[in-house]
């Protein structure tokens, strides 16, 4: 569900959406909560953009032995309220001590902050404050429900969004900077409308091929309309049991360049350390390409675990350790809402890592 742009942007914040059966929101949930709050979040961050336009914030690996030191490398946020007002992101660049290289946020096709020239504005905000845009860009609204339909992958693939998708390319083309396009991530998840298995508005049901054909035809009406500035970030949700194969999903090194994967450390399991959390889907990232950069896109903690010692702020002063031994991770993006609001503990274990 999508709230009307009358809607209240400090309410719509202050808490979450409730709404009936499994899509229902419960702190003993973040992770289905982080879901539904992304498609409120979305859209009313988008409805202050114009806003932004007064007091514009100015915010200031590569492949090797899996043992050796990495350099220190990028963070990047998701704030609700960004990019249409940057100065939460200022904020807290000036607690972090420095600025983040990426600015996360999500679009969907159907949302009306997703024509091309909304798109285009919303990127030149953001590198006008001195970060680079990672826009999640969806073919549907992400949903935890199951019956939940988006369009087609292989309706996408036969070409029936082409105009919209020619329209965005060469407004893309038109911006100065490079833009990070994460389409249609966690495509591993059952959860993704885009996944295989899903029913679709038409019937059709996703498949591993369906995916590859589409995200291949997205990626050469861009190429076509000359967006070169544009690096499409492939980004699947952290392996878990029952999970489709990632290399069944890679669209190939030649649509690809950056490999990305999405995970948070939350009480629907034990806790997890980054290293643990990601290692084994860092490994398979690597066996798909050897050369690729990888992200990590989405990451946030709880506040506290089960156990004494157990805090979000201890837990981002292990990445140091842990991106020792994953020396490719060129960016962490953090997703500072819902139920992994970085509190002033984690910022200042933020400033120690990346400050």
């Amino acid at each position: 569900m999508r709230r009307s742009n009358s809607t209240d942007f400090a309410q719509l914040h202050s808490g979450c959406e409730a709404e009936p059966g499994p899509t229902s929101c419960s702190a003993d949930n973040p992770e289905l909560s982080r879901r539904t709050f992304l498609r409120a979040s979305a859209f009313g961050a988008a409805a202050v953009l114009s806003n932004h336009l007064l007091g514009r914030a100015r915010l200031t690996a590569r492949t090797g032995s899996l043992l050796a030191p990495a350099p220190r490398p990028g963070w990047g946020v998701y704030r609700p309220e960004a990019p249409g007002n940057m100065a939460s992101v200022d904020a807290l660049a000036k607690r972090v001590g420095t600025g983040p290289r990426l600015l996360l946020w999500y679009e969907a096709w159907s949302s009306p902050w997703a024509t091309p020239s909304q798109l285009a504005s919303q990127c030149r905000l953001v590198v006008s404050a001195g970060c680079t845009p990672m826009l999640t860009w969806m073919t549907a609204d992400q949903t935890p429900s199951p019956t939940s339909a988006g369009l087609a992958n292989a309706e996408v693939a036969r070409g029936s969004q082409d105009a919209y998708l020619m329209a965005c390319a060469q407004a893309f083309a038109q911006l100065r900077a490079p833009i990070y396009l994460r389409f249609n991530p966690e495509m591993n998840g059952a959860w993704s409308p885009w996944a295989p298995g899903r029913s679709t508005v038409t019937g059709e049901v996703n498949t591993a091929e369906s995916y590859v054909a589409m995200w291949r035809h997205v990626r050469g009406i861009f190429d076509a309309a000359g967006a070169d500035q544009v690096r499409w970030v492939w980004s699947p949700n952290i392996v878990y049991s029952g999970s489709p194969s990632l290399a069944h999903l890679y669209p190939g090194d030649d649509v690809v360049d950056v490999l990305a994967m999405d995970g948070y450390n939350d009480l629907a399991h034990r806790w997890r350390g980054p290293l643990t959390l990601f290692e084994e889907t860092y490994g398979q990232l690597l066996a798909i390409s050897s050369t690729k950069p990888v992200f990590i896109a989405e990451t946030g903690c709880v506040p506290t675990g089960t156990k004494a010692g157990e805090t979000s702020a201890a837990w981002i002063r292990e990445f140091p350790a842990a991106l020792r031994q994953m020396p490719r991770i060129e960016n962490v993006t953090w997703f500072d809402a819902q139920g992994y609001t970085l509190s002033v503990e984690d910022t200042n274990a933020l400033r120690v890592v990346f400050g």
